[in-house]
């Protein structure tokens, strides 16, 4: 069989929805990783079935496919595409997508008894999910390009007809997460402090393979958010005070929690120092003095057994919050005064990525030629080594990032806030760098550290969605924030260099590098003030216009410093506005820049 069997492509559906519905990064990680082992599950099903895979383009084995009983920590973000697409041997391609798509339903009611054996042979109790389905295109129906132009049209035209259960869960509360599905008791082995949670079976399921016996096995959002201000203490190391302040430390949280976190991968793990070590793994949401209060302490302490803790909390925990907070305190002041280094950030990022017009470029073969299976099989092996290549570049001790999921065509990460634009750079260059790929398009969305995830996560894919629509050409990004308090803004931009050769995140980086210069936010209520004068300006005056606005609301250094920061800022503002895409009017716009300018400065650090 070359290019003349049966064309069969098996889809999951509602991965984005199912990975956003997570509260914390250990379920979104988990999700991702669920959804990338069913489609394994597809990919090798089909392939046992005889049939020749396409896309991936290779079986995985099943120890590359994260399950429940996994015992390492380290969640290869590299994952399997949703879409599984396979030749088959004439005549026989419904079989084999019907053993597929049933190997997927197997594995995963395989899954569920295992967090619920009471279940026995019961369904697993999650209506509608997984989603698959598949549609196949018979061999006598023309060459290769010809079933895949035929297999796209039934895919989306199997997409508009749905089949839902009915679902008849009287008297019964609906799950936080994912309200189209019931809550359920907790499995036998939930953590005593989940156990209050209500969660559908789907979400148990999350929550049970995204830990291990030693705690979380993805890094948490404070973990991520201070790893820049962590990997600046371990560069001042030499310093005793540092030291010590670190000991002091370590020393409080000891009387807490022995639990491991799971560190940053780009954070170094020392090995002869234990108290370095620590640093890098363990002290993620500690360095922050806001986390020694006497309630968040209690939370800690839930699952200890064999002590007494209502005596522990009246007693020891007040005294115990105290010292933490002074550590913590005595830490920060001391990197700010001695080595110039900021507290740690409260705000980290999500990135997410994904190529544009994959369907169609997918369509339309090498070079404008026929589409063929060989041509398939090479951009899915160039996919799976752009991924490889962006997950490493993430992981580095320069970006600190965290990927979820990254699969060539789209990418989900985390990263500290300083780091965010470089690594929505770096992984849309290895794009660019990669032959024979369409651009990419980037969202980069900036959250508090103890916001809820769910929302982040959503509103990120969102925001990517818009960049998309609103760039002509695609190839977009977006950038936004979204503070704790419900307010959010975003610049929406072309990725291509600006008309004076600057890449966007050249002149981002103008507006939010942190010197000794103080932009007050008060510019951006002059500049929506007089956001109409401004536009009906001549270039040359509305650049002048817009250099006293700013020379007015920016102080310290010297003057001549100074006017020369200026000048940077002004020049960030003018490329950026003028080509500015984001939904909030039209022509020259600053504000949704100044305003994205002014929270970078204030927080990415």
């Amino acid at each position: 069989m070359a290019e003349d069997g049966d064309l069969v492509v098996v889809a999951l559906g509602g991965v984005q929805a199912f990975i956003a519905e997570s509260r914390t990064t250990a379920d979104l990680a988990a999700a991702s990783g669920i959804m990338s082992g069913l489609a394994a599950v597809a990919a090798r099903a089909a392939a046992g079935a005889g049939a020749r895979l396409v896309f991936p383009e290779r079986a995985l084995s099943g120890a590359e496919v994260p399950s429940p009983a996994a015992e390492s920590g380290d969640l290869d973000a590299v994952g399997v595409p949703n879409r599984v697409v396979v030749l088959a041997e004439p005549g026989t391609g419904p079989q084999v997508a019907e053993r597929a798509a049933g190997a997927v339903r197997d594995a995963w009611a395989s899954w569920v008894r295992r967090e619920f054996p009471t279940l026995g042979d019961a369904a697993p109790d999650t209506p509608g999910f997984p989603d698959v389905s598949w549609v196949c295109v018979p061999a006598e129906r023309g060459d290769y390009a010809t079933k895949w132009v035929l297999a796209q049209r039934a895919l989306a035209a199997r997409r508009s007809v749905r089949a839902f259960e009915a679902v008849d869960e009287p008297a019964r509360p609906l799950c936080s997460l994912s309200p189209r599905w019931a809550a359920s008791e907790p499995p036998p082995k939930a953590r005593r402090h989940h156990r209050g949670e209500r969660l559908s079976r789907a979400n148990w399921i999350k929550r049970q393979r995204g830990l291990f016996e030693d705690g979380a096995r993805f890094p948490s959002t404070y973990a991520i958010a201070s790893a820049t201000f962590r990997r600046k203490v371990d560069e001042h190391w030499t310093d005793g005070t540092v030291v010590e302040a670190v000991q002091e430390l370590h020393e409080a949280v000891s009387r807490l929690s022995k639990r491991r976190e799971t560190p940053v991968p780009g954070l170094a793990r020392p090995g002869g120092d234990r108290l370095r070590a620590w640093l890098a793994e363990c002290a993620g949401g500690w360095v922050y003095p806001e986390r020694w209060r006497v309630e968040t302490l209690w939370e800690e302490i839930q699952g200890r057994r064999g002590e007494d803790l209502q005596a522990l909390r009246e007693k020891e925990l007040p005294a115990l919050a105290a010292r933490g907070e002074r550590a913590a305190r005595a830490l920060i002041d001391h990197m700010r005064r001695v080595h110039g280094v900021p507290a740690p950030a409260i705000y980290l990022a999500v990135i997410v990525q994904d190529l544009d017009g994959m369907g169609e470029f997918l369509s339309t073969g090498q070079d404008g030629g026929p589409v063929t299976v060989h041509y398939h099989r090479s951009v899915s092996r160039t996919l799976i080594e752009l991924a490889g290549r962006q997950a490493e570049a993430l992981r580095s001790r320069k970006l600190l990032g965290v990927p979820v999921y990254a699969g060539g065509d789209d990418l989900l990460a985390f990263t500290p806030a300083a780091t965010a634009l470089q690594a929505a750079a770096q992984v849309n260059r290895l794009v660019e760098e990669t032959a024979g790929l369409p651009h990419a398009s980037t969202a980069v969305l900036f959250f508090h550290h103890s916001a809820q995830l769910r929302r982040a996560v959503v509103e990120v894919q969102r925001m990517l969605k818009e960049a998309k629509s609103r760039v002509p050409g695609k190839h977009a990004l977006a950038v936004g924030y979204l503070r704790r308090s419900g307010v959010r803004e975003e610049t929406i931009q072309p990725w291509a260099p600006t008309r004076g050769g600057c890449s966007p995140q050249t002149l981002f980086d103008l507006l939010s590098r942190h010197q000794e210069f103080v932009l007050s936010p008060r510019l951006v209520a002059d500049l929506e003030r007089d956001a109409a004068e401004l536009a009906g300006l001549r270039p040359h005056i509305y650049e002048a216009e817009l250099r006293r606005l700013v020379g007015r609301h920016v102080s310290g250094g010297d003057r001549d410093g100074r006017e020369q920061w200026v000048g940077q800022t002004v020049r960030a503002l003018l490329e950026l506005g003028a080509q500015e895409c984001s939904s909030d009017g039209s022509g020259v716009r600053p504000v949704p820049l100044a305003r994205v300018g002014v929270f970078l400065r204030q927080e990415a650090r």
